[in-house]
């Protein structure tokens, strides 16, 4: 692992300004070795947390979106009726 440092400090003092700059943006959100990045390695309950968060939100907006649309099409239908039933009485 020391070996793996010292090359990365080697090629990265080798490198040119806008290689090392996409180094250290490599380095701020690398892929752990089970696939995490780094803020999710570093807090793993907060990540938790933010996807129940993210799946409790999701499943609020689809359920108004389920009550909403019916209401919504039945008072595009009421006002559709009550506008041909003028039109006729005149």
């Amino acid at each position: 692992d020391n070996q793996a440092i010292e090359d990365f400090l080697t090629r990265f003092n080798q490198s040119s300004p806008k290689d090392k700059s996409r180094m250290l943006k490599e380095l701020e959100s690398p892929q752990g070795a089970k696939g995490d990045s780094l803020r999710e390695r570093k807090h793993p309950q907060k990540l938790s947390r933010q996807v129940l968060v993210e799946r409790s939100t999701l499943i609020r907006i689809l359920g108004a979106w389920f009550v909403t649309l019916p209401v919504t099409g039945l008072l595009a239908a009421l006002a559709y009726q009550l506008l041909a039933l003028f039109v006729q009485a005149r």
